[in-house]
């Protein structure tokens, strides 16, 4: 039931997954290096937009002498949830400059249950600075009550702009969006109305 039942998002069967395939086309990755999403994003015509995203575990904390929780959150690109068609429950999403640099824009978008469970739903979170792996992040926003992502089976707690997996993931290379033969970022589209499977 839980394969099948469709993603709490509007038109989620317009929703597909992008993969990769060796030339032969026996071999398929799940997941793209960041040039090859990029020139698939810029590039492709039967797709409204493509995002990307990327799973990492940071320790979320509200102040520096806290002791910081384990948390499983997404780094994505800046249209992905223009993308989903969803709307934020406070404050906004990020902006596409907040994606454009590596490092640079420490904000972060908590999950609905994130901001009530560890926050207390404090309607003034936004603007609040916050700590993810020891780094201060300024909050922008809060998803929708009920948003799982692009995914039914780990919902994140918390969402950063894709710029900065090198900055909260130990192990990704420091110079991963330039690295083609990094494949480690999932890409979902989204199909144009008048294109078929």
């Amino acid at each position: 039931g839980l394969i099948f039942r469709p993603l709490p998002i509007p038109d989620a069967s317009g929703l597909m997954d992008v993969i990769g395939t060796t030339p032969t086309g026996e071999d398929r990755n799940i997941e793209l290096s960041y040039p090859d999403y990029a020139d698939l994003r810029d590039r492709a015509q039967s797709f409204e937009g493509l995002a990307a995203l990327d799973g990492m575990i940071a320790g979320l904390s509200l102040r520096r002498d806290e002791p910081a929780q384990g948390t499983f959150g997404q780094a994505v690109s800046a249209n992905f949830f223009d993308l989903l068609h969803v709307r934020p429950a406070l404050g906004r999403w990020f902006v596409a400059d907040e994606d454009r640099v590596a490092g640079r824009d420490a904000v972060v978008v908590l999950a609905y249950e994130t901001w009530r469970e560890q926050f207390g739903a404090d309607s003034a979170i936004v603007g609040r600075e916050i700590r993810l792996s020891g780094q201060a992040f300024t909050v922008v926003g809060v998803a929708p009550e009920g948003f799982t992502g692009a995914d039914h089976f780990v919902t994140p707690a918390f969402y950063v702009p894709l710029t900065m997996v090198a900055t909260l993931d130990a192990d990704a290379a420091s110079a991963i969006l330039e690295q083609r033969d990094q494949r480690r970022f999932r890409v979902v589209g989204r199909l144009k109305s008048d294109a078929s499977l």
